[in-house]
């Protein structure tokens, strides 16, 4: 992948939370709002940096108050946004270079993170979804699973219009990074990538990450129809609709 592509795929994931506010609206869980969502390739321009709020980067403390300081991973977590392309993959390339090491270094610094601190667990999501390492799978699994279950618990609401609360959509674009690491995985054939793919489509309760997680449960097969017959067999009937879903022509998620 180049240096290019894969900036873009840094920012077209944060757009693409952005853009799935009209589904966000969980409680509700209505088609209309499924059909008003806005894609990923109408914001495709859009970079990481200016998507996010530059007060609550600054106000993100540093990575180092936690135990086992790793400088190469603490500099790439404070300045991910501010890095061009050659940058980007350059600490990529060093941080892969010890793939099991830095694997368990983002899963202690997620554990002991506050769920409050939004930015810091999005830049370790990412970190984790970009080091497209199969022993990462565990680690996005869990944060998809664990700032679900803090979604739920309504941990840090916002207003839902005519809904009551909707969950914080800073935290659901975390839930959105784990996915694009896991189906990178398993377009690379991972073990148990698909699995994961799969359980989230069926079980997992907000539309938008069904939706997505069913997009690259499609995508990441070699047999397209054969994927589509599995959803559509395994679905309830008020979500067969995510079987026949299709992504909008030139994004790559």
């Amino acid at each position: 992948m180049t240096h290019g592509r894969k900036i873009v795929r840094l920012a077209l994931l944060v757009t693409l939370g952005l853009a799935t506010l009209a589904l966000f609206l969980w409680l509700g869980d209505s088609e209309e709002n499924l059909r008003s969502t806005t894609g990923p390739a109408d914001q495709a321009g859009t970079s990481v940096s200016s998507t996010l709020d530059k007060s609550r980067v600054l106000q993100v403390p540093s990575p180092r108050r936690v135990a086992g300081v790793d400088p190469l991973l603490d500099q790439f977590l404070r300045s991910m946004e501010t890095l061009n392309d050659a940058e980007i993959e350059r600490h990529l390339q060093e941080l892969r270079l010890r793939g099991d090491e830095i694997v368990a270094r983002l899963g202690e610094r997620y554990r002991g993170s506050s769920p409050s601190e939004l930015q810091l667990r999005w830049r370790l999501a990412m970190t984790a979804s970009e080091l497209r390492d199969e022993r990462a799978l565990g680690l996005l699994s869990e944060i998809l699973d664990t700032e679900t279950k803090l979604a739920l618990a309504n941990v840090d609401p916002q207003p839902g219009p005519g809904h009551g609360v909707e969950p914080n959509r800073e935290r659901v674009v975390i839930m959105l990074g784990a996915i694009d690491g896991i189906a990178s995985l398993a377009e690379n054939a991972v073990p148990r990538a698909r699995d994961v793919l799969f359980r989230t489509v069926l079980g997992h309760p907000y539309a938008g990450v069904k939706r997505v997680a069913a997009m690259a449960f499609i995508r990441t097969s070699s047999d397209e129809g054969f994927a589509r017959k599995e959803l559509a067999d395994a679905l309830p009937a008020a979500d067969k609709e995510l079987a026949n879903v299709t992504e909008r022509r030139g994004t790559e998620f």
